[in-house]
């Protein structure tokens, strides 16, 4: 037996938006930190990964719902 997920499904899709949040949950604690800390740049340059990251859910998300419906007017 294979953990392998095939690209293209919504296993892959899911594993995907799932390290894309983990990724700005992890930039969203260093935005914050950095900024108690009174660094500017650090908190700037955490601030646009936590935007990348939620840009690439999201994008992933959209194809994720797009696949479903599509999935779904098959099925009726």
């Amino acid at each position: 037996m294979s953990d392998h997920i095939s690209h293209g499904t919504p296993e892959m899709l899911l594993l995907e938006i799932s390290a894309a949040a983990a990724g700005a949950a992890f930039h969203a604690e260093m935005a914050a930190r950095y900024a108690e800390a009174g660094n500017v740049a650090g908190s700037l340059y955490a601030l646009r990964c936590l935007v990348a990251c939620t840009k690439a859910a999201a994008a992933t998300g959209k194809d994720l719902r797009d696949m479903n419906q599509g999935a779904q007017s098959h099925a009726a």
